[in-house]
């Protein structure tokens, strides 16, 4: 079952200069359209959808698709040429005039379904609607707004019924369609969809049934519940994307009711201020629900009501699912106590389907920084959810639970582990490890694992480490100290663990008050230099552009570490580094083997990691020597 999601007033989209590699914004050039596509100019304010739309004197009003404001049917029953029987030609570009808004007064919500487009276009017959650029059409500076208020939304998919969703931008039944901004100073703005209504969800962006869908530069605001949500798609990406100051999920999959999303992708996206609304039901800032496969890379979630992150199932088992984070952020998440006092608020959560041997999660935020969550850092893995931890800094969590810690391990999990993390416990915990138990009727107990990480205390070695402990092999609710962790007998650290005071990460700068003056790079005497363990390494040594490979933590699948060329379109795949060897590009995966170029030869049990520099990865979420 999955909980919760955002708010605050603090500076939106800052990114700290030491922190880009980490979190900054990769600007793209826009997707504008295949060639050979005609091309086709809004403006609200000197349009008219009896124009033929194809010169930026002659626009149209309105895009195609757009409904009356209350609803009730389409705005128009043409645009110049297209109509329902003469749809969009394939690799059609409608520029939308920057600087300008979109109100009641012109039009409705946006309804993009096989009505007036092409229902199943290849990827080289992609439709865009996109803010113009200057160059494109003089004049047009700025963000395009399509502004809600007094619009009724649209709900193709289900209707505006009990239950149902809608949306101020509706795209149903479609492939390989572009919603763009043109940049970061001219997004492509959906805001005010509205006004909250209790038997209908509605939000900004809706996308449902089917493939091919990319979203960029795109601002989602004050929308009475969702910002982005999407189901029954595959082959999916938006990027570049803020989603903040709405009654729920910035972003979200499943619409609540398993409809699977696949070969799926948030890319560079940034949610904050999130979940006024409905709260626990649907309130998280990023509220991600039957993924098939799903990556979140270089995401930034903070200041919301509930929590940062949350991924898994609800209603019937689905088939195990895959939620792959990379690069994340969360911070100050959780930060209403009033809203759903019942529900855990914390900087991410993960869940199965709280059935002992049911369906599984396999989640693994990979160089994360988890920062100040007054709930908790992480919940991992509840209800036979399984989470591992990499390469990550968690500091200062549970500020305002001081009976939970960075992280609260539940004993429905089915599997658990941290590895290469730093943990740096504050003044205002009492642990960095404690217990919950999300279903009391599941008590796997499986214990959870822990090694190469740094554990530090704020003072004294006799703070509080966990309250609880396998020190018999069985779940035990006696607490231990740092000192008694460092002695092994918690039960569950491992024997690469660094615990205690003296192991100081020596970060670059630390601020207990605004996460933008933190810097988590490690400095010079840092004890976390070369003391990382592999990611994976390689099964039998050998030369050529293939390696087979085994896991070092608890999957065996390199598609659960590294980003290839297709785990969601437009991905660009990792360099890795081979022990002995070198650094190679990943050209594609399967469940055991990695393919790459150029070719190399490497040793039996090689190593297996993003690059690093020195004899082994660094502990925590930056590498030295590494840009």
């Amino acid at each position: 079952m999955v909980r919760a999601a955002a708010k605050d007033g603090s500076v939106l989209f800052r990114v700290r200069a030491s922190l880009l590699v980490l979190c900054a914004l990769v600007i793209l050039p826009p997707n504008v359209r295949a060639a050979g596509g005609p091309t086709y100019y809004v403006d609200p304010a000197t349009g008219s959808n009896a124009n033929a739309g194809d010169r930026p004197d002659a626009p149209w009003q309105n895009p195609p698709g757009t409904r009356t404001p209350d609803g009730s049917a389409f705005y128009s029953s043409s645009w110049g040429s297209i109509t329902a029987q003469s749809k969009l030609p394939p690799g059609a570009a409608i520029l939308l005039r920057g600087g300008r808004t979109q109100t009641l007064d012109e039009g409705g919500a946006w309804r993009m379904d096989p009505t007036f487009y092409p229902p199943a276009l290849p990827e080289d017959g992609r439709i865009t609607i996109r803010v113009a650029t200057a160059e494109e059409w003089p004049g047009s500076s700025g963000p395009f707004v399509l502004n809600g208020e007094g619009v009724t939304p649209s709900g193709k998919a289900f209707g505006l019924t009990p239950g149902g969703f809608g949306a101020l931008v509706d795209v149903w039944g479609l492939d390989s369609i572009t919603l763009a901004g043109a940049g970061p100073s001219q997004r492509l703005v959906v805001r005010k969809a509205g006004p909250p209504d209790p038997r209908v969800r509605i939000g900004g962006v809706l996308v449902f049934k089917g493939s091919r869908f990319k979203a960029e530069w795109l601002e989602l605001a004050d929308n009475a519940l969702f910002g982005f949500e999407a189901g029954r798609l595959s082959d999916w990406v938006v990027r570049d994307t803020i989603s903040h100051d709405n009654g729920g999920p910035g972003f979200a999959t499943g619409l609540l009711n398993n409809h699977r999303t696949a070969r799926g992708a948030f890319v560079d996206v940034e949610t904050c201020r999130n979940g006024k609304g409905e709260g626990a039901t649907y309130g998280d800032a990023l509220v991600l629900i039957g993924c098939e496969s799903i990556w979140v890379v270089r995401c930034r979630s903070h200041d919301n009501e509930m929590r940062g992150a949350n991924s898994g199932e609800v209603g019937p088992p689905l088939p195990d699912l895959s939620y792959r984070w990379r690069d994340f952020e969360s911070w100050n998440n959780g930060i209403n106590s009033a809203q759903n006092p019942g529900v855990a608020r914390y900087g991410f959560g993960f869940s199965g389907d709280d059935r002992p041997g049911g369906a599984t999660q396999t989640p693994p935020p990979l160089r994360a920084i988890v920062y100040r969550n007054p709930g908790a850092g992480g919940w991992l893995g509840y209800g036979n959810g399984r989470v591992e931890v990499w390469n990550s800094v968690f500091w200062g969590n549970a500020r305002e639970r001081r009976d939970l810690g960075a992280f609260v391990w539940d004993r429905t999990s089915e599997d658990a582990g941290v590895f290469n993390t730093i943990v740096q416990k504050r003044p205002y915990n009492n642990f960095v490890w404690s217990w919950s138990n999300a279903n009391p009727r599941v008590q796997l107990d499986a214990k959870p694992l822990s090694d190469h990480n740094i554990y530090r205390p704020a003072a004294s070695d006799d703070e509080g480490f966990g309250s609880f402990n396998f020190q018999t092999g069985a779940f035990g609710r006696e607490r231990r100290t740092f000192a008694q962790a460092a002695a092994g007998l918690t039960g569950f650290t491992g024997p690469h663990d660094l615990i205690g005071l003296r192991f100081d990460p020596r970060f670059i700068a630390t601020d207990d008050a605004r996460y933008e003056s933190n810097n988590f790079r490690l400095g010079p005497g840092s004890a976390a230099v070369d003391l990382g363990v592999f990611l994976m390494r390689a099964e039998g040594g050998g030369s050529g552009t293939t390696v087979r490979v085994m896991g070092n933590g608890m999957s065996n699948d390199p598609r659960n570490y590294f980003i290839g060329p297709d785990s969601y379109p437009d991905a660009v795949a990792d360099t890795i580094q081979i022990e002995g060897a070198g650094r190679v590009t990943i050209t594609a995966m399967t469940a055991d083997s990695i393919s790459f170029t150029p070719a190399l030869t490497w040793t039996d049990r090689a190593g297996i990691h993003l690059p690093w520099a020195g004899l082994a990865p660094d502990i925590g979420a930056f590498e030295v020597g590494i840009e």
